[in-house]
């Protein structure tokens, strides 16, 4: 059976194929998603408390010998994992603990543990933020609030995943920590702990 053809009437093209008046819009936002920043403990065994502020102070630009500012003016962290080195004859334990206490609008406080046995065992803790926890939010200010608790024993390993919206425009912030021996216009990326003792020292980046 021959189907019969049926002539449509061709539509009026009207300049290239997806083509506007104007250029479209796009998103400006510099944005570097799921950026792993990894640390480890030079400094002793022993809980570690690393605020909002140190976390937005981490990756920075010298001004001076002695000045340095944030690159990120916005920070959210995605996960964290820890691995602590086995300890011989003995447990070694390693934790991270996200904080909520003064928190109006948050969960509980949670806390992930690991702990091994041997001298071949290395402890581990893998987390994210909780749902509604402070940490799983971005934070763009930094006002000192403990944000994240770390049990680290000596040589611990500590890899921090985060995304960062880079300045563009937005008022300069100076780190909050001291500075020394830095290069002007250098990048560096700082302790994790660079408000405290500076014993978590980031790996394979310069830092001061």
């Amino acid at each position: 059976m021959n189907k019969r053809k049926v002539n449509r009437p061709r539509r009026k093209r009207n300049g290239a194929r997806g083509s506007r008046t104007a250029p479209p819009p796009f998103n400006a936002t510099i944005s570097v998603m799921r950026k792993k920043f990894r640390f480890q403990n030079n400094g002793v065994a022993g809980p570690y408390t690393i605020t909002d502020s140190e976390l937005l102070d981490l990756f920075c630009v010298a001004s001076s010998t002695t000045a340095a500012y944030r690159l990120a003016s916005a920070v959210r962290l995605r996960s964290i994992q820890i691995w602590a080195p086995a300890a011989s004859g003995g447990a070694v334990t390693t934790s991270v603990e996200f904080p909520q206490t003064g928190q109006v609008f948050s969960g509980p406080t949670t806390v992930r543990s690991d702990t091994s046995m041997g001298a071949t065992n290395n402890a581990h803790v893998s987390a994210v933020p909780p749902k509604d926890s402070l940490q799983s939010k971005w934070i763009s200010t930094g006002n000192g609030v403990n944000y994240l608790i770390l049990v680290l024993p000596e040589n611990s390993i500590v890899d921090i995943a985060m995304d960062l919206v880079l300045q563009n425009g937005e008022a300069p912030h100076a780190v909050t920590a001291a500075v020394t021996g830095a290069t002007v216009g250098s990048i560096y990326v700082r302790a994790l702990d660079s408000a405290g003792s500076a014993d978590l020292i980031p790996v394979s980046y310069v830092t001061v």
